[in-house]
């Protein structure tokens, strides 16, 4: 709710066979030709830089990441070569850990269900929030095709709404329910959590 895609203009009316190609080609100068700008991996983005000033591949970010991911138990197959900041590495961990939670949450395990929660909220906080919305705003702007255009916008917009829902889940400023033991009259205030997700 509220990201504001115009299904129209992502997806509009024409022959299907131009409409894949216009795609492709725009994918290709995006993603692949058009240099570090385009590259989808945080090390470019938001890691160090090296002489004059150019972005360097599996810099920091990269370690870090991986480090996330070991501690959430999280493996890339080696066969597919992916690198471990490339956005849709990113993305992934963070459906996986969507599902963990959810998956914890219907077994009954709260315990399990906030790991995941946490493992999210560190991956928000510490990469995906840090330089996905600006990455790509920025290459929404270069997308010849309408589609490229709302997608990316639609994923800045994403990244920035759930950043901002965990900055206000559980905390008792964002609102709380008041609960009562009806037997010894024991209160104690419980903060709204966000279950969004």
């Amino acid at each position: 709710a509220g990201l504001g895609v115009d299904p129209e203009a992502a997806f509009p009316p024409g022959e299907p066979g131009k409409l894949i190609e216009g795609l492709a080609e725009d994918f290709c100068r995006l993603f692949i030709t058009s240099g570090r700008a385009g590259s989808p991996h945080e090390s470019v983005h938001a890691g160090a830089k090296g002489p004059e000033g150019k972005a360097i591949l599996m810099s920091e970010p990269a370690s870090e990441v991986k480090a996330l991911y070991r501690e959430a138990g999280f493996e890339l197959d080696p066969e597919e070569n992916r690198m471990p900041d490339a956005l849709g590495v990113e993305l992934e961990f963070m459906e996986r850990m969507c599902g963990r939670e959810a998956a914890a949450r219907l077994e009954g395990d709260p315990e399990a269900a906030d790991r995941a929660l946490a493992f999210q909220q560190g991956m928000l906080d510490a990469h995906l929030g840090r330089w996905v919305p600006a990455y790509a705003r920025g290459l929404a702007g270069f997308a010849a095709t309408d589609f490229y255009r709302e997608m990316l916008g639609l994923l800045a917009d994403f990244v920035e709404q759930e950043s901002r829902a965990f900055l206000t889940c559980g905390i008792l400023a964002h609102g709380f329910a008041r609960v009562r033991c009806g037997s010894c009259a024991f209160e104690r205030l419980v903060p709204f959590s966000c279950k969004g997700r």
